[in-house]
């Protein structure tokens, strides 16, 4: 009996192994898709939409969510050559939407909405951006920084046409990316950027218009 029981932890734990290796098959991306569906209706999804692993979609009260034509959205670390620390969440707050477009790449995306979120079309997303347009705490004074910040803080967020934004970035709440920007990886997008621009940093700064040649030994 000790042998078996030996012998039965050995296969089990050879099976996590392979499948700790394993790419998650594409029926539970689809199964997801359906599942979210089903639970929210105001969750809209268009044709072609593909997900990749396990996602959450979390709606409080009405609101809506819209994925675009061809979306993609990738939770499964394997299915990403960056890899992916967590899988997308998509949660609106009562009244509030989600917006995205047609052919948008989404790889671990955290996206929070109390008003709006928008994300254009042909846009890609890297790996762990998190979204979101509002604070959600007061910053002053400090007694009520446990409380939630009124609803009236929040502050729409605008993601342009064929956007790129890097690994790890954070786009903050009021912000406007204008068509054909680049954020930079690990960047916190404060203020706006405007279109066919390079941004990065902390806070994100402006260094380059994308439609110009840059300059002799400068950042491509």
């Amino acid at each position: 009996m000790a042998s078996f029981a030996a012998g039965l932890r050995k296969r089990l734990a050879a099976l996590r192994f392979t499948l700790r290796f394993r790419k998650w098959p594409a029926w539970v991306g689809r199964c997801s898709l359906l599942w979210n569906r089903l639970l929210h209706p105001d969750f809209h999804v268009g044709p072609g939409v593909r997900a990749r692993g396990r996602f959450t979609v979390v709606m409080q009260g009405e609101g809506e969510i819209r994925l675009g034509r061809k979306a993609r959205l990738i939770s499964d670390p394997k299915r990403s050559d960056l890899g992916v620390r967590s899988a997308i969440k998509l949660v609106t707050f009562p009244g509030a939407r989600v917006i995205v477009g047609d052919h948008v790449l989404m790889a671990g995306t955290i996206v929070v909405a109390r008003k709006s979120v928008e994300i254009g079309d042909d846009t890609m997303i890297s790996p762990d951006v998190f979204i979101m347009d509002s604070d959600f705490h007061t910053l002053w004074p400090p007694e009520r920084r446990f409380d939630l910040a009124p609803i009236e803080e929040a502050r729409p967020v605008k993601i342009g046409r064929r956007v790129w934004i890097g690994l790890g970035a954070i786009i903050l709440k009021g912000v406007t990316i204008g068509d054909g920007a680049a954020i930079g990886a690990g960047s916190v997008v404060t203020r706006d950027i405007p279109p066919n621009t390079l941004a990065a940093g902390v806070p994100a700064r402006i260094i380059r218009r994308l439609d110009q040649k840059p300059p002799e030994g400068g950042t491509a």
